[in-house]
């Protein structure tokens, strides 16, 4: 059963990220850039929709990464875009987060996807 995302509130009341520097949403959604890599990390579990408070704030922050300075451009969420598990449930999260934002990490020539959630590996 989902926790009503309660689960969150110790985390975001003991880590500070980020977020404060760069207009994020505490340890849910930020930025940061170290060295030559740019790198967004994304809430799986917050409305990443168009017209969502996430999906303005990655537009304006992919907007605002000046690759002559940070070449590699990386994105990071809990749950992936693909999966190769057949539950439904999850495979609906995946397809509202392609619908959500694939389009915009091609437009800004995403480097790399990282996620996780699943623990079965082919």
């Amino acid at each position: 059963r989902d926790s009503g995302g309660e689960c969150g509130v110790p985390t975001s009341k003991r880590f500070r990220m980020p977020a404060e520097h760069n207009g994020g949403n505490g340890v849910f959604w930020y930025s940061y850039d170290a060295g030559l890599v740019h790198t967004v990390m994304l809430s799986s579990e917050h409305d990443m929709s168009p017209g969502s408070d996430q999906y303005a704030w990655l537009e304006r922050d992919l907007n605002s990464v000046d690759r002559t300075l940070t070449p590699f451009l990386i994105v990071e969420s809990h749950r992936p875009l693909y999966n190769s598990e057949d539950v439904p449930a999850n495979a609906l999260v995946s397809a509202h987060m392609r619908d959500s934002i694939e389009d915009l990490l091609h437009q800004h020539d995403v480097d790399l996807f990282l996620a996780g959630h699943y623990h079965a590996y082919l």
